[in-house]
């Protein structure tokens, strides 16, 4: 069955998103981009909220080439991992960069995982096949598929389902787990469903106005969770 990752921004969003169902609980700073770096005050808070809880934790890092060190204060041991976007990376050897970074959250007790940018024009960022072979080559836990521009577009209008399918099978294929996201909206979430990622990941579709800087509503989370239960059987 098909996840679903809730990013919240907040404790109190958090606790509203869980109302919504069993799901994922991602913590981002949506104002700072799409992987923008998690406020470490809240993620803190909900690392303790969901403490002794069965709920998947995971955090945002931001973006690769503007990663200057990584947080110490963060509880590391509940992240399941860190996601960390390419935007800026196209043309450079940024593979040398992620490697140092999978050491130290290795070290720290959680996993590296990448965000590759469906919209790569804009994002300037690496080709989806070089995000794979870098995931594939660190053995990291899953890859994440975005859009780096949340307005103007979601994930399936800069990749096709069936290129989409290929990579899906391939990640699946060496053990690791894939997660789609990128603009998601009732209408898209079925063909993107239907290509059976591990998990889907989303926040603008949750908050009010479906506006990803406004708050999230439980009722959003729900219905979706809802769908996926469905679409499983």
């Amino acid at each position: 069955m098909t996840r679903l990752i809730v990013s919240v921004k907040t404790y109190g969003e958090c606790i509203e998103a869980l109302k919504g169902g069993n799901v994922w609980i991602d913590v981002k700073n949506p104002a700072l981009g799409s992987l923008g770096k998690a406020p470490s005050d809240e993620l803190i808070a909900i690392s303790e909220k969901l403490n002794g809880s069965t709920v998947p934790l995971s955090a945002a890092l931001g973006e690769l080439r503007k990663l200057n060190e990584i947080p110490k204060n963060w509880p590391w041991k509940r992240i399941r991992f860190a996601k960390i976007g390419l935007e800026g990376c196209s043309g450079s050897v940024w593979q040398d960069s992620a490697r140092k970074v999978d050491q130290i959250l290795r070290a720290l007790g959680s996993r590296l995982v990448l965000g590759a940018y469906a919209d790569r024009a804009r994002a300037m960022s690496p080709d989806l096949s070089d995000c794979v072979d870098m995931a594939i080559e660190l053995s990291m836990p899953a890859i994440l598929i975005d859009t780096f521009c949340k307005y103007g577009g979601g994930i399936l209008d800069y990749i096709t389902c069936d290129r989409l399918r290929d990579i899906i099978e391939l990640v699946q294929g060496k053990g690791m787990a894939i997660a789609l996201a990128g603009s998601l909206t009732k209408s898209s979430l079925k063909a993107v469903v239907a290509l059976r990622p591990d998990y889907i990941a989303a926040r603008g579709a949750f908050c009010i106005g479906s506006d990803r800087m406004a708050t999230i509503e439980h009722s959003q989370v729900k219905d979706w969770v809802d769908f996926l239960a469905v679409s499983s059987n």
